[in-house]
């Protein structure tokens, strides 16, 4: 026998339990809009819930729709992000070029600095070795300057370089080395003339009443000096024999005539008539000033 199909459904609905919660749920839905148990109400409950249905899904496109908008407002705003960085990675790139072009020119400046470096103090040590410094050529050349030892420092200086002119002479720096000599060579002759001139003044202060003469040491570097130059060296020679032989000449003669400082010793031609002791004098005071 075929049940009946209302009976059916109530036995169901009776049989359903309250603590389902998705039975719970669908009357909490539908008690939102369905507020008076009418007959017509009844009748066009499965209507009004389609149409709640439908209004619900078409409220959710329209949330949906916003969502998408969103989502192509934001594939916009990545696609530009996009172009940005990678209008940024081309600027990175294009630097990163341009900085390793600039690395290469920083190192090839560096190795060029280098390379000046070492040539600058190549050239100090060439000019240093060939050339004379300023103060060297005034205290050489200069008349208004005394001959001291720094004098003979620049000179020993000066003939070391125009020794060492030799060494340049056989290489392929032959021209410096001709244009040095010849430079030094003009110094070398301005420096020994006026060694020269300067030494004949000072023979003629050196000598002593007693007939001796009174050395310093810058004279016996001046005369060791005038040694490198034979023309000079003979020439103050001869002065310095001449000086010396006029003092002793002098001494002699106030030896002779005036006696020593005060009176002491007495003077030998008060013994002239003694000859032996007169004779014996004047060679006591011979030897004792040689």
């Amino acid at each position: 026998m075929t049940a009946n199909p209302l009976s059916a459904k109530l036995t169901k609905l009776l049989s359903s339990s309250l603590d389902d919660p998705k039975l719970r749920t669908s009357l909490t839905a539908l008690s939102e809009f369905y507020s008076v148990n009418a007959v017509n109400s009844r009748h066009n409950l499965r209507g009004d819930i389609e149409r709640r249905g439908t209004e619900v899904n078409y409220q959710f496109l329209k949330e949906l729709e916003k969502v998408n908008n969103q989502f192509l407002e934001l594939e916009s705003e990545m696609n530009i992000m996009n172009t940005l960085c990678q209008e940024m990675q081309d600027r990175l790139n294009l630097a990163n070029d341009k900085t390793v072009t600039l690395l290469e020119q920083t190192d090839a400046l560096r190795e060029q600095s280098n390379i000046c470096e070492v040539r600058q103090t190549i050239l100090e040590a060439f000019l240093d070795r060939f050339t004379l410094s300023e103060s060297e050529i005034t205290i050489l050349c200069s008349t208004a300057m005394d001959v001291t030892p720094v004098f003979f420092d620049a000179l020993e200086h000066l003939e070391k370089i125009h020794a060492d002119c030799n060494a340049l002479l056989i290489t392929e720096h032959q021209r410096a080395g001709l244009e040095i000599m010849d430079s030094m060579r003009t110094y070398r002759s301005i420096s020994y003339d006026k060694l020269y001139r300067w030494m004949q003044t000072e023979c003629r202060t050196m000598s002593r009443p007693d007939g001796m003469m009174e050395v310093r040491e810058v004279t016996k570097k001046a005369i060791q000096a005038l040694k490198q130059d034979d023309p000079f060296f003979r020439s103050i020679l001869e002065e310095l024999v001449h000086v010396r032989r006029n003092s002793i000449l002098r001494a002699f003669v106030d030896a002779l005539t005036r006696g020593g400082p005060g009176g002491t010793p007495r003077p030998i031609e008060l013994h002239a008539h003694d000859p032996l002791r007169y004779i014996g004098d004047m060679l006591a005071w011979l030897h004792q000033t040689v």
